[in-house]
């Protein structure tokens, strides 16, 4: 499609820090959902841990804005394997 671009994005989890619990305004789902480059916000509204996935602007700005609050970490998926005896 003509003039459409998708930025490349990673998954990530991003957890409220214990002792920042109650300071946001607002759900960290809704807080995540106003930041450019921050989609697919997989988490409940009262979830203090959410998966979303993210753009490095986005993890730039949230790194920015609320490093203090959270804790932003890449998403590592494990597979299995079978071993070749």
């Amino acid at each position: 499609m003509l003039g459409a671009s998708k930025e490349a994005t990673m998954k990530y989890v991003v957890a409220l820090k214990r002792e920042a619990r109650g300071q946001l305004k607002e759900s960290l789902c809704q807080f995540l959902a106003k930041i450019p480059g921050a989609g697919n916000i997989v988490g409940d509204d009262d979830a203090v841990r959410v998966q979303v996935d993210l753009t490095p602007e986005a993890v730039a700005q949230l790194e920015k804005l609320g490093a203090d609050l959270m804790y932003i970490e890449p998403l590592v998926a494990h597979k299995a394997f079978s071993s070749v005896s």
